[in-house]
């Protein structure tokens, strides 16, 4: 082994690999003519505490839990209510990761002493045991799972009494099909409808189609628009200065009779 041709060449340590100067070069050809090319090279960077690989994160391959303390059964009934919360905590993590399961698996401990161990409510001494199973569609949904589990926790037979553990684990995980511009675009047969416009209350169906049609040939024609409206206040009316009230005897003043000074 590796470790048997290191002892020959008397390199226990990663001190020992690490004797510096012309002696590395030498161990490392040592451990290159003994180990390979490559492996020997490998535990020499190792040594030295180099290591040019890629990290990669592998994607998660199961989702499950365990519950060992705590576990005190009575009827069958409390079992079940047990086993439905339980599954549902597990879906939420398997919901968190946007995948779904195609394989389920049980597992219980069956208490091997009698009384109460030392450990307060604890498990104790138990034997382990499982059941799997491959759904015929995958898990995608708590009651699904729920019923799986169930089914499976039947088929090991364990009296309620007995119970001092369980643990449901999720595996061979596919992710979702997911759609990403089904967010944006509206289903088939149905109709997309505007917030609530106040300026509609009272109208009639043929005035508020109006409304949005004259809404819609604006927003397209904005850029004219502002344009228009740029060239509209670089015309000088001075109608639009004051807005005073009308005189009370007089006539409309006319244009000539304004000044550049609010005050007259």
């Amino acid at each position: 082994s590796t470790s048997d041709k290191c002892a020959q060449l008397q390199l226990l340590t990663c001190g020992d690999v690490q004797a510096g100067g012309e002696r590395s070069a030498a161990i490392l050809g040592q451990l290159r003519k003994e180990l390979g090319e490559k492996t020997g090279e490998n535990l020499h960077d190792f040594c030295w505490g180099r290591d040019d690989r890629v990290l990669e994160n592998k994607p998660r391959q199961s989702v499950g839990s365990d519950i060992n303390w705590g576990i005190r059964f009575v009827n069958n009934e409390q079992v079940e209510h047990f086993l439905k919360e339980y599954c549902a905590e597990v879906y939420d993590r398997l919901d968190k990761t946007m995948h779904s399961a195609g394989h389920v698996t049980v597992n219980v401990k069956k208490k091997l002493y009698e009384g109460e161990p030392g450990k307060f409510l604890g498990c104790g001494h138990c034997l382990d045991l499982s059941r799997s199973a491959v759904p015929g569609r995958v898990i995608a949904s708590a009651e699904a799972l729920f019923k799986c589990v169930s089914t499976l926790y039947k088929e090991i037979g364990l009296p309620p009494e007995e119970v001092r553990g369980v643990g449901i684990h999720l595996k061979k995980l596919q992710p979702r099909q997911t759609t990403g511009g089904s967010f944006f675009k509206a289903v088939a047969g149905t109709t997309v409808t505007k917030a609530a416009n106040w300026s509609h209350v009272g109208a009639t169906p043929r005035e508020v189609v109006d409304d949005l049609i004259l809404e819609e040939e604006t927003n397209r024609s904005t850029e004219t628009s502002i344009d228009a409206r740029k060239e509209q206040m670089l015309v000088p009316n001075i109608r639009n200065y004051f807005h005073a009230p009308a005189f009370p005897s007089t006539a409309a003043p006319l244009e000539d009779n304004f000044i550049s000074s609010p005050a007259q």
